[in-house]
């Protein structure tokens, strides 16, 4: 299949697009994945791919499936792959877009752990790919839960988590893959390595988890009982997204964060470059952050 090409795009408006995720080299080499709200009012499958280099206009197309997933691509070379929902997957590099297809349905999200992405989904499904065409199946039906799984993350590239429902934590290997007893049975929607060689995880009410392999336990905190949609560590700081805040855990303190001159009102998905720049993508803004402001991209 032909590769599609992203055009220049105006300025996203407010209230025309559902923002949904993105990920990020740079921060001048930006991919927002975003919805138009009548679509999403009407359950139409689409998405709207953005690409952000640094100035305007930004470039972008429109696809015929849905995307609530993306991750940025460092080798072989600079990309970003992008998963949909019903198992559709594409590469985005540079301005071109080539799409290809993983063959599985209800799929939740993608990562990349050097040049390998790891995708997962429903009834536990966890798959790996090199080059995004041929995707290996890791899971069986014995080694976990039929939970649906809603995040993947490396500790290093031999010890992978994915978390998900039901408090499910699974633990994968090269060859293997475990099902770990988790402290809590509410789910689970994202998960990251922190700064202090432990992986943290967090989701429904306010949970926070933290551990490895076998040993996990609940960080208590005060501070909220909403929903939380991501975590990521950044400039060793590990940052949290409810619908409405972002916070920063120190030790077991959460502390929301807040600006000066911009204020965002909305947050859900966290994606970092190194330690340069930390990417947050709400419904109706997207921004970047380097540990002290925010700079408006949407």
């Amino acid at each position: 299949m032909a590769d599609k090409i992203l055009k220049p795009y105006k300025t996203p408006g407010p209230g025309v697009f559902n923002l949904r995720t993105g990920a990020l080299h740079a921060r001048d080499e930006v991919l927002i994945v975003a919805g138009l709200a009548r679509l999403d009012a009407e359950n139409t499958a689409h998405s709207i791919v953005m690409r952000w280099s640094g100035a305007l206009p930004w470039h972008g197309i429109a696809l015929n499936w849905s995307s609530g997933s993306c991750c940025a691509l460092a080798q072989p070379q600079r990309a970003f792959g992008m998963l949909g929902i019903d198992g559709e997957f594409a590469f985005v590099q540079g301005d071109a877009l080539s799409e290809h297809d993983i063959d599985e349905d209800s799929m939740s999200a993608i990562a990349a752990v050097g040049r390998t992405m790891y995708a997962v989904g429903a009834v536990g499904r966890v798959l790996r790919s090199e080059d995004g065409r041929s995707w290996q199946r890791l899971t069986r039906a014995e080694d976990v839960n039929d939970d649906l799984l809603e995040a993947v993350a490396a500790y290093t590239p031999d010890e992978i988590y994915a978390v998900g429902a039901e408090g499910a934590i699974v633990l994968l290997r090269p060859t293997t893959a475990e099902r770990i007893d988790s402290p809590t049975n509410l789910v689970l929607s994202a998960v990251c390595r922190g700064p202090d060689d432990l992986v943290y995880a967090c989701g429904q009410r306010g949970l926070i988890l933290c551990g490895r392999e076998h040993e996990w336990k609940v960080v208590e905190q005060d501070q909220t009982t909403e929903d939380f949609w991501d975590i990521c560590t950044f400039q060793e700081r590990i940052f949290l997204t409810s619908t409405h805040f972002l916070y920063e855990l120190k030790d077991s303190t959460l502390e929301t964060v807040t600006f000066e001159d911009y204020t965002p009102h909305t947050f859900c998905k966290l994606a970092t470059a190194a330690d340069d720049v930390m990417l947050s993508v709400g419904q109706a803004d997207a921004f970047l952050f380097d540990g002290r402001d925010p700079i408006r991209l949407i």
